[in-house]
C-alpha cells in the first residue's frame, strides 16, 4: 500500500511491513488534498496520529483518500476529539476507556494500545541506577511530585526530563527499576518504554494497572501508596528474585507491542471495516471548527480561521448554523462582547444547553434577570434533575446575592446534560463561561463554599477518576469549617492516595482534636 502518514508511532511498523510510507506535513492554512498530493500523488490511505496541539486543516472532511486517525493521549483530548473524529473514515484511540466513551457518543472508535519501535529495545546492561524516573515534574502534577518526594525519603532516585527518546531508553536499561506514575487510568507510553529497556517496570495499581496487556508479578510490578516503599526495598534488596519479571515483560513487549505488530493490527481492522459515513459538508465544517476552537482554548493559537468558518456557517438556518452561532456566542462572551453574545445565543435556539449559556452570561454581569432565565429552564429539565434544582432556585430567589446558588443550579443542569467535566481541559485563563459542571461548580465554590457543593464536585471528580484533583478544595473547606466529617476523612484518604502522609496525618489529627472538644 501507498500510505501518507503523519505521526511518531506506527510509521516504523508500516515500513517494516513493506508498505510505501510518505510523510504528510500538516498546517492550519493548508488544503488537505494538496498536502496529501505533495507527499504522494496517488495514495491508498492517509493515516494521521492526533496529538493535543497539532495543526490541522479545516477541510479534513474533503480528504479524497480513505482517512484514518490514531488519537494519542486520548483521555486528555476527548473534549475536541469527539468532534474531530467524526470526519474520519476510521478512528483508533490509545486507551480502552476512551474508546468506550467515544463509542457511547456514536463514534466507531477502536482501541489500539500504544507501542514502541524495535529500536527501543535494549540488551542487558550493568545497572548504574536503582530507581529512575523520566518525565516532567511541575506544579500541575502534585501527585507525581509527592510520590517522588516520598520515595526520596528512603532511596536515591535518578530523575531526568527533556532527554531524547534514545537517551531515555539507555537510562532505563541501566536501571533496576523504571518508575511510572499515571494521571489517568490506562497504559502510559512510559510503561511500554520501560518494558522494552529490560528494566523492571513499577507502576500504580489503581490508575496504571495495565491488565489485560500486562500482569502484576508476571510482566511488571504494581504498587499502592501504602506499600510503595516496602516493595521498592524488597526489589532493590533482592534484584535477582525479580529479574525474571523484567525479562518476561520485555519479551511480551517485543512479541506483542512493537510498532510493527500495532501497524498490522491497525491495517487489519481497516481492511475488515467499511468506512464510517462522514457527516454532510456543513455539519463537517462545523464539527472541525468547534474542535479547532476547543483545541486552541487549551493549547493556544489563532482563532481567525475558525471564526471565519463559524461566521460563514452561522448565516444559514440549519443545525450547523445554530451550532456555529452558539460557539461564536461563547467566543464573544469570553472576549467581553456580551451584547453580541446575547444576540448569537438567541440565534442558536432554545435548547437547555443554550439557555444555561444565557444564564451564565447574566450571572457574569451580576444581572438578576438570570433568575428568570433559570426559571424558564426548569420545566425542560428531566424530572429527576428538576427535583434537585427547585430547592436551589428557591434559595437563589430568597437571597440578596442569588448568584452562588444560580451557579450551583447551572452546574447541576450541565451535569444532567452530559457535561460533567473534561479531564484534559486546562484553560489558559480563568473562564467565567465554563462548559462543564465541574468548572461551573468551582466558580460557585469561590463565591460561597458549602458541604453540598463540595460533595457535588467530589462526585463528578470521582466519576472521572480525578478525585485527587479536588484535594485543594477539600483542604480549603476544612480550613474554613465548610467540610463535613465524612469529607474530612475523604480528604485524608486522598492525601494518602497522593503520597502525602504528613498532610493525611494532620487532617486526621485536626478531626480528632475537633471531636475531643465537642460536648
Amino acid at each position: 500500500m501507498r500510505i501518507v502518514y503523519h505521526g511518531n508511532f506506527l510509521g516504523y511498523g508500516l515500513q517494516a511491513l513493506g508498505h510505501e510510507v510518505h510523510t504528510l506535513k500538516l498546517c492550519e492554512d493548508g488544503d488537505i488534498n494538496q498536502l496529501i498530493r505533495a507527499a504522494c500523488p496517488n495514495p491508498d490511505l492517509t493515516l494521521i496520529e492526533l496529538w493535543g496541539d497539532m495543526p490541522l486543516p479545516l477541510n479534513m472532511h474533503e480528504c479524497a483518500t480513505p482517512l484514518a486517525a490514531y488519537a494519542i493521549d486520548a483521555p486528555l483530548n476527548e473534549y475536541w476529539l469527539a468532534n474531530m473524529l467524526r470526519v474520519f473514515d476510521y478512528a483508533f484511540v490509545d486507551q480502552h476507556a476512551s474508546a468506550a466513551r467515544l463509542r457511547a457518543r456514536g463514534i466507531r472508535a477502536a482501541w489500539l494500545p500504544l507501542c514502541v519501535p524495535e529500536g527501543a529495545f535494549r540488551a542487558p546492561r550493568p545497572k548504574r541506577y536503582g530507581i529512575s524516573f523520566v518525565g516532567r515534574v511541575d506544579g500541575n502534577r502534585s501527585k507525581r511530585r509527592n510520590l517522588l518526594r516520598h520515595i526520596q525519603t528512603r532511596f536515591p532516585l535518578n530523575m531526568a526530563q527533556g532527554v531524547s527518546t534514545a537517551h531515555m531508553q539507555d537510562i532505563f536499561a541501566e536501571s533496576e527499576i523504571v518508575l511510572n506514575e499515571n494521571l489517568f487510568r490506562g497504559q502510559t507510553l512510559r510503561i511500554f518504554q520501560g518494558l522494552a529497556s529490560g528494566a523492571l517496570v513499577f507502576t500504580e495499581a489503581e490508575l496504571g494497572n495495565p491488565e489485560p496487556l500486562f500482569q502484576h508479578n508476571r510482566h511488571l510490578l504494581c504498587y499502592s501508596p501504602h506499600d510503595v516503599l516496602d516493595r521498592l526495598d524488597d526489589v532493590l534488596s533482592n534484584p535477582r528474585r525479580y529479574a525474571h519479571i523484567a525479562a518476561q515483560g520485555q519479551e511480551t513487549c517485543r512479541s506483542a507491542h512493537t510498532a510493527t505488530v500495532r501497524a498490522a493490527q491497525c491495517l487489519t481492522i481497516i481492511a475488515a471495516q467499511t468506512p464510517a459515513t462522514r457527516p454532510r459538508e456543513r455539519e463537517s465544517r462545523f464539527l472541525l471548527a468547534e474542535a479547532g476552537y476547543l483545541q486552541r482554548m487549551r493549547y493556544g493559537g489563532s482563532y481567525a480561521r475558525v471564526a471565519t468558518t463559524l461566521n460563514e456557517l452561522a448565516r444559514g438556518t440549519d443545525a450547523p448554523a445554530a451550532g456555529a452561532a452558539r460557539v461564536l456566542g461563547d467566543m464573544c462572551a469570553r472576549m467581553g462582547r456580551k451584547k453580541e453574545a446575547e444576540v448569537l445565543y438567541a440565534r442558536s435556539g432554545t435548547s437547555p444547553a443554550v439557555v444555561v449559556r444565557q444564564g451564565l452570561l447574566r450571572i457574569a454581569d451580576r444581572d438578576k434577570r438570570a433568575l428568570s432565565v433559570f426559571h424558564d429552564l426548569l420545566p425542560s429539565m428531566p424530572n429527576r434533575t428538576r427535583s434537585s434544582l427547585i430547592p436551589l432556585f428557591a434559595a437563589a430567589l430568597n437571597r440578596k446575592n442569588p448568584f452562588p446558588a444560580l451557579l450551583f443550579l447551572a452546574a447541576r443542569c450541565q451535569l444532567a446534560l452530559g457535561r460533567g467535566c473534561d479531564v484534559g481541559f486546562v484553560k489558559q485563563i480563568r473562564d467565567e463561561f465554563p462548559d462543564t459542571a465541574l468548572e461551573t461548580a468551582l466558580l460557585a465554590w469561590e463565591q460561597e463554599p458549602s458541604p453540598e457543593l463540595l460533595e457535588f464536585m467530589l462526585h463528578i471528580a470521582a466519576t472521572n477518576d480525578i478525585e485527587g484533583e479536588m484535594l485543594p478544595c477539600l483542604l480549603s473547606a476544612i480550613k474554613q469549617g465548610a467540610a463535613t466529617d465524612r469529607q474530612i476523612v475523604r480528604a485524608a484518604e486522598l492525601a494518602m492516595a497522593h503520597y502525602d502522609k504528613e498532610c493525611a496525618a494532620a487532617i486526621i489529627h485536626a478531626l480528632s482534636e475537633t471531636r475531643s472538644h465537642t460536648p
